[in-house]
């Protein structure tokens, strides 16, 4: 069996990311905010599924990271991912951070307000 294509690879881990944000999104409108078991969990998946976008990027990109390009993604993903999209996409890297910059913060933002319906649903059927 053979692995999956860079480019199938960059997509499932950009689905991911949304799908994380979305998840992000909905516990932190549920009253279980705040357990740290759980956010640290939060946090290594997102920076493993930002670090592993990026390297299948890279791929598809056909510009390999190195090694140690890879782990100071991981550890710095915030500042170093949207770094990696304007290296690579020179100019066009500052439209696709502002897409999915407005994305990421929409699926948010819409996943929160289903959390907080879902809350209260919750609250009311628990009565």
């Amino acid at each position: 069996m053979m692995a999956p294509s860079a480019r199938v690879q960059r997509g499932v881990y950009l689905v991911l990311a949304y799908f994380l944000s979305a998840l992000v999104g909905v516990r932190a409108a549920l009253p279980l905010y705040g357990e740290p078991i759980t956010d640290l969990l939060f946090a290594l998946t997102i920076a493993l599924t930002v670090t592993y976008l990026c390297i299948a990027d890279s791929l598809v990109l056909h510009r390999p990271l190195i090694r140690t390009a890879q782990w100071i993604m991981f550890f710095f993903w915030p500042v170093a991912a949207p770094i990696y999209v304007l290296w690579s996409r020179r100019a066009w890297g500052i439209l696709v951070l502002l897409i999915h910059f407005v994305l990421l913060a929409a699926t948010y933002q819409a996943s929160y307000i289903f959390g907080v319906i879902l809350g209260r649903v919750l609250m009311v059927w628990m009565r």
